[in-house]
This record gives C-alpha cells, sequence and structure tokens, in this order.
C-alpha cells in the first residue's frame, strides 16, 4: 500500500472514532476500534466496489472456486465423449 493510501485511510479512521482522549478508559477506546474496524469491512459501501469489502471478497471467492471446478467438469465432459465415441467405432466397425 502506497503511502497516501495509508495516510488516507488513518485520517478517515480517526475521524470516525473523534477524539481519541474522549474515551474514559483503555477498554473502551479498544472497544470502540474494533466496532470501528467491524464496520469498515462488513459494512461500509467501499467507493470502488459499491458494496462492502466483505460481500465483495465472498463474491470473489465464489467465483473463483466455480472457475476452478469448470475445467475439472470439462475434463469429465471429454472423458465422456471419448468413451462414446469409442463405443460408436466399435458399432460402426
Amino acid at each position: 500500500m502506497q503511502n497516501g493510501k495509508r495516510e488516507s485511510f488513518y485520517q478517515k479512521f480517526k475521524f470516525e472514532l473523534e477524539d481519541l482522549n474522549s474515551y474514559p478508559d483503555q477498554r473502551e477506546l479498544i472497544e470502540a476500534i474494533v466496532l470501528q474496524i467491524y464496520y469498515y469491512n462488513h459494512r461500509r459501501i467501499h467507493s470502488i466496489l459499491k458494496m462492502p469489502p466483505v460481500i465483495f471478497y465472498q463474491r470473489f471467492k465464489v467465483a473463483e472456486d466455480s472457475k476452478n471446478l469448470m475445467p475439472r467438469n470439462i475434463e469429465l465432459l471429454y472423458i465422456s465423449l471419448q468413451r462414446d465415441l469409442q463405443k460408436i467405432n466399435k458399432l460402426i466397425i
């Protein structure tokens, strides 16, 4: 990640948490940080993705998994067609 992107992320992150000194204790600050990270990854609509990052990842993962399955399906279809052609050749000969 480029420094500019990192700085932009942290600037927005700190802005969302408001004043870090306003939290009464460290536990409440940590809880606010955890909630903000959850929001950032699960609820916030990413401007480029047009959806939360977790939803994008899930859709990407499903697409990747189905891509990985397709070659195997094509291979099985090819094997099946070869067997059918062998049967047809035996009938013709």
